[in-house]
Protein backbone atom coordinates (compact mmCIF):
# COMPACT_ATOMS: atom_id res chain seq x y z
CA UNK A 1 0.00 0.00 0.00
CA UNK A 2 0.78 3.66 -1.02
CA UNK A 3 0.98 5.89 1.79
CA UNK A 4 -2.05 7.13 3.12
CA UNK A 5 -3.82 4.42 1.10
CA UNK A 6 -6.95 2.62 1.65
CA UNK A 7 -6.76 -1.67 0.78
CA UNK A 8 -9.53 -1.20 -1.54
CA UNK A 9 -8.31 1.26 -3.80
CA UNK A 10 -5.11 -0.99 -5.07
CA UNK A 11 -7.62 -3.96 -5.04
CA UNK A 12 -9.96 -2.22 -7.68
CA UNK A 13 -7.07 -1.03 -9.67
CA UNK A 14 -5.72 -4.57 -9.81
CA UNK A 15 -9.12 -6.07 -10.55
CA UNK A 16 -9.55 -3.79 -13.36
CA UNK A 17 -6.10 -4.06 -14.89
CA UNK A 18 -7.07 -8.00 -14.96
CA UNK A 19 -10.25 -7.76 -16.58
CA UNK A 20 -9.19 -5.53 -18.73
CA UNK A 21 -6.19 -7.97 -19.82
CA UNK A 22 -8.03 -11.03 -19.75
CA UNK A 23 -11.23 -9.56 -21.41
CA UNK A 24 -11.51 -11.96 -24.14
CA UNK A 25 -12.16 -14.59 -21.80
CA UNK A 26 -14.30 -13.26 -19.28
CA UNK A 27 -14.68 -11.26 -15.97
CA UNK A 28 -13.15 -12.54 -12.77
CA UNK A 29 -15.37 -14.63 -10.91
CA UNK A 30 -13.29 -14.18 -7.58
CA UNK A 31 -10.84 -11.90 -5.50
CA UNK A 32 -8.61 -13.48 -3.11
CA UNK A 33 -7.18 -10.97 -0.95
CA UNK A 34 -4.22 -12.40 1.06
CA UNK A 35 -3.96 -9.77 4.75
CA UNK A 36 -1.71 -9.55 7.19
CA UNK A 37 -4.03 -9.62 10.02
CA UNK A 38 -7.75 -9.01 10.22
CA UNK A 39 -8.43 -6.12 11.05
CA UNK A 40 -12.64 -4.82 10.81
CA UNK A 41 -11.38 -2.00 9.11
CA UNK A 42 -9.61 -3.28 6.09
CA UNK A 43 -12.11 -6.96 5.80
CA UNK A 44 -14.65 -4.07 5.89
CA UNK A 45 -13.39 -2.46 3.03
CA UNK A 46 -12.65 -5.44 0.93
CA UNK A 47 -15.89 -6.38 1.29
CA UNK A 48 -17.73 -3.03 0.62
CA UNK A 49 -15.09 -2.82 -2.79
CA UNK A 50 -15.63 -5.98 -4.22
CA UNK A 51 -19.59 -6.87 -2.94
CA UNK A 52 -20.35 -2.99 -3.75
CA UNK A 53 -18.46 -1.59 -5.77
CA UNK A 54 -17.23 -4.52 -7.91
CA UNK A 55 -20.14 -6.88 -7.83
CA UNK A 56 -17.56 -9.55 -7.99
CA UNK A 57 -17.78 -12.35 -4.64
CA UNK A 58 -13.91 -12.12 -2.41
CA UNK A 59 -12.39 -14.59 -0.04
CA UNK A 60 -9.92 -13.39 2.70
CA UNK A 61 -6.88 -15.01 3.54
CA UNK A 62 -4.98 -13.88 7.01
CA UNK A 63 -1.46 -14.76 5.86
CA UNK A 64 -0.33 -16.31 9.18
CA UNK A 65 -3.40 -18.17 9.39
CA UNK A 66 -2.70 -19.88 6.22
CA UNK A 67 1.16 -20.35 6.37
CA UNK A 68 1.95 -17.62 4.04
CA UNK A 69 5.02 -15.44 4.29
CA UNK A 70 7.11 -16.84 7.31
CA UNK A 71 9.40 -19.87 6.02
CA UNK A 72 8.84 -21.82 9.50
CA UNK A 73 5.32 -21.38 9.42
CA UNK A 74 2.63 -24.35 9.14
CA UNK A 75 -0.74 -23.88 7.82
CA UNK A 76 -3.66 -24.32 9.60
CA UNK A 77 -5.53 -27.62 8.36
CA UNK A 78 -8.42 -26.76 9.60
CA UNK A 79 -8.04 -22.84 8.55
CA UNK A 80 -7.59 -24.00 5.25
CA UNK A 81 -10.66 -26.21 4.66
CA UNK A 82 -12.63 -23.53 5.74
CA UNK A 83 -11.40 -20.93 2.94
CA UNK A 84 -11.69 -24.04 0.40
CA UNK A 85 -15.32 -24.94 1.72
CA UNK A 86 -16.11 -20.80 1.54
CA UNK A 87 -14.32 -20.33 -2.20
CA UNK A 88 -15.87 -23.17 -3.64
CA UNK A 89 -19.54 -21.98 -2.15
CA UNK A 90 -18.41 -18.96 -4.40
CA UNK A 91 -18.08 -20.10 -7.05
CA UNK A 92 -21.21 -21.79 -7.45
CA UNK A 93 -19.67 -25.41 -5.98
CA UNK A 94 -21.53 -28.07 -3.60
CA UNK A 95 -20.21 -28.30 -0.23
CA UNK A 96 -22.83 -30.83 0.55
CA UNK A 97 -25.79 -32.52 -0.13
CA UNK A 98 -28.46 -34.76 1.75
CA UNK A 99 -28.26 -38.74 0.87
CA UNK A 100 -31.78 -39.90 -0.72
CA UNK A 101 -32.59 -43.12 1.13
CA UNK A 102 -31.38 -45.11 -1.90
CA UNK A 103 -27.63 -44.24 -0.51
CA UNK A 104 -26.48 -44.00 -4.04
CA UNK A 105 -23.20 -41.99 -4.10
CA UNK A 106 -23.41 -37.67 -5.18
CA UNK A 107 -20.89 -38.39 -7.48
CA UNK A 108 -22.45 -40.97 -9.52
CA UNK A 109 -25.83 -39.28 -9.12
CA UNK A 110 -25.76 -35.92 -8.59
CA UNK A 111 -29.38 -35.35 -9.70
CA UNK A 112 -30.83 -37.69 -7.07
CA UNK A 113 -29.69 -35.92 -4.10
CA UNK A 114 -32.86 -34.58 -2.30
CA UNK A 115 -34.45 -36.84 -4.39
CA UNK A 116 -37.23 -37.96 -1.72
CA UNK A 117 -38.01 -34.79 -1.37
CA UNK A 118 -37.48 -33.50 -5.31
CA UNK A 119 -40.04 -36.39 -6.64
CA UNK A 120 -42.99 -33.73 -5.71
CA UNK A 121 -41.26 -30.65 -6.21
CA UNK A 122 -43.82 -29.74 -9.02
CA UNK A 123 -46.71 -30.70 -6.48
CA UNK A 124 -45.39 -29.62 -3.09
CA UNK A 125 -42.35 -27.36 -3.67
CA UNK A 126 -40.50 -26.43 -0.15
CA UNK A 127 -38.01 -24.12 1.08
CA UNK A 128 -34.51 -24.94 2.40
CA UNK A 129 -33.61 -22.24 4.74
CA UNK A 130 -30.20 -21.10 6.56
CA UNK A 131 -29.93 -18.60 9.09
CA UNK A 132 -26.61 -17.18 10.56
CA UNK A 133 -25.62 -14.43 13.32
CA UNK A 134 -22.13 -12.98 13.50
CA UNK A 135 -20.82 -10.98 15.93
CA UNK A 136 -18.37 -8.07 16.26
CA UNK A 137 -15.23 -8.56 17.17
CA UNK A 138 -14.50 -5.31 18.51
CA UNK A 139 -15.74 -5.14 22.10
CA UNK A 140 -17.55 -1.76 22.45
CA UNK A 141 -20.92 -0.50 23.47
CA UNK A 142 -21.52 0.39 19.47
CA UNK A 143 -20.97 -3.20 18.66
CA UNK A 144 -23.17 -4.43 16.40
CA UNK A 145 -24.15 -7.97 15.53
CA UNK A 146 -25.52 -9.08 12.18
CA UNK A 147 -27.74 -11.14 10.88
CA UNK A 148 -28.79 -13.13 7.99
CA UNK A 149 -31.60 -15.04 6.60
CA UNK A 150 -31.51 -17.21 3.05
CA UNK A 151 -33.45 -19.16 1.37
CA UNK A 152 -33.60 -21.23 -1.95
CA UNK A 153 -36.48 -23.05 -3.57
CA UNK A 154 -34.34 -24.61 -6.12
CA UNK A 155 -35.56 -28.44 -6.85
CA UNK A 156 -32.08 -30.10 -5.31
CA UNK A 157 -31.64 -26.84 -3.13
CA UNK A 158 -27.98 -26.33 -4.83
CA UNK A 159 -28.37 -22.82 -6.12
CA UNK A 160 -28.81 -20.05 -2.82
CA UNK A 161 -29.64 -16.38 -4.64
CA UNK A 162 -29.11 -13.60 -2.31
Amino acid sequence: LRPNERISQPMERVYESIANRYRSIGTPQLILVILRDKTADNYRQVKMSSDVRLGVPSQCVVSTNAGIGRRLQRPRDQYIANVALKVNAKLGGVNSVIANSESQRFEDHPEKALSWLAENFDRKPFMCMGIDVTHSVVKSENARSIAAVVGSMNRFARNILI
